[in-house]
């Protein structure tokens, strides 16, 4: 999986092309203006992200979330999400890294935000309490993933 997350679209499309050609099987690019979303649909890019509406989403997802499960994006013809888990001090996951977590094929741990701090992870990153994770899934492993957070 490839995904393109600079600050400019033009950047991001293009490196998700290049990618795709390069043999990625699964390409994903931020977008930032949200008309921008409907014409680079067709591109080949597999799943295009809008923080704006990623935010909006979880915004409206704190009135439904539950403790460990905190909020859910779907993308692109809902065929795959983004999920925000919290690491408990006791549930477990706390003291692992990320490759030993044991996460569902099609998963992978987009994003850490650690005390206010966004950081994007390698497998070796290990996980503490307190921790919020964006987690890319594809839909089929939903229920695997939710429950190693449960």
């Amino acid at each position: 999986m490839f995904v393109a997350a600079t600050e400019r679209e033009d950047l991001n499309m293009l490196s998700c092309l290049l990618a795709k050609r390069e043999g990625a099987r699964r390409t994903v690019a931020l977008v930032y203006q949200t008309e921008l979303e409907h014409v680079v649909q067709n591109t080949g890019v597999d799943t295009l992200i809008n923080p704006k509406r990623v935010a909006v989403t979880a915004i409206l997802n704190r009135a439904t979330a539950t403790e460990e499960i905190e909020a859910l994006e779907e993308l692109q013809g809902g065929e795959a999400s983004i999920r925000e888990f919290l690491v408990k001090a006791n549930n477990g996951l706390a003291g692992k890294s990320i490759a030993k977590l044991g996460l569902p094929e099609g998963s992978m741990v987009a994003l850490i935000n650690r005390g206010g701090e966004p950081l994007f992870p390698d497998e070796d990153e290990v996980l503490r309490g307190g921790d919020h994770l964006l987690v890319f899934t594809l839909k089929g492993q939903l229920p695997a993933l939710e429950k190693l957070f449960r």
